[in-house]
């Protein structure tokens, strides 16, 4: 369960990617909360009950420019929740319905805002330190970490020296690990925005069965 106390310290400006997987129904409409001043910061706090320790969703970096990423922007958690922005949009509906990802905690492994991903530059001593300290944070000793896209999986397969990882017959990638008495599942599912900018929406059918399945390995255990 995530307290007041543990949502403050995971707000901290430190921590400026850091957003939840909770979405208002009205989400990219017009008047929607996450538009508002101070949103969705507010609304996080209202759905306290509704947040989880145990799942973590991880990509590379925000894509926005220095102009949009702003304090404001850092203080009322809007990562992930782009108003108008269709892949957040995407990621919001296929996770209807799938009750143990919906809440998850949500994070970028790189501070860098860059619109061009091959060129972003992952930090792994800085990367490992900050996600190892919000890991501490959540306090869970099992934790699901869903990685949108290879980039992030295999930074995390070289910070833990993981040489080999199992793909099954959704296209999940997946290696298991434990670090310090914390169970780590890592999952590699394809990343939302691959199916908003036209090169793989023939594909776009395998994404919900991917967390589908990664929300089953949690309502299995």
């Amino acid at each position: 369960m995530i307290t007041k106390e543990k949502f403050d310290k995971l707000s901290d400006p430190r921590f400026e990617t850091a957003s939840w997987a909770i979405w208002s129904n009205e989400f990219n409409k017009s008047g929607c909360i996450e538009g508002q001043d101070g949103q969705p910061r507010k609304y996080f706090i209202k759905n306290l009950s509704n947040l989880k320790n145990n799942v973590v969703f991880t990509a590379l970096n925000r894509s926005g420019n220095e102009d949009i990423v702003n304090q404001e922007f850092i203080h009322s958690m809007k990562n992930f929740h782009g108003i108008g922005h269709r892949g957040d949009g995407l990621l919001k509906d296929t996770l209807e319905g799938l009750t143990n990802l919906l809440g998850g905690y949500m994070t970028d492994i790189s501070d860098e805002i860059e619109g061009n991903s091959s060129i972003v530059t992952i930090n792994e001593n800085k990367t490992w330190k900050q996600f190892i300290e919000q890991l501490t944070l959540l306090g869970s000793d099992k934790v699901y970490i869903i990685c949108f896209g290879n980039d992030v999986f295999n930074a995390f397969k070289n910070i833990l020296y993981i040489r080999k990882h199992e793909e099954n017959k959704y296209g999940v990638k997946i290696f298991k690990t434990n670090w310090k008495g914390i169970s780590l599942n890592f999952y590699r599912i394809f990343h939302y925005s691959y199916f908003v900018n036209g090169r793989g929406n023939h594909r776009i059918n395998e994404f919900k069965p991917q967390l589908a399945f990664v929300n089953s390995e949690i309502n299995n255990e």
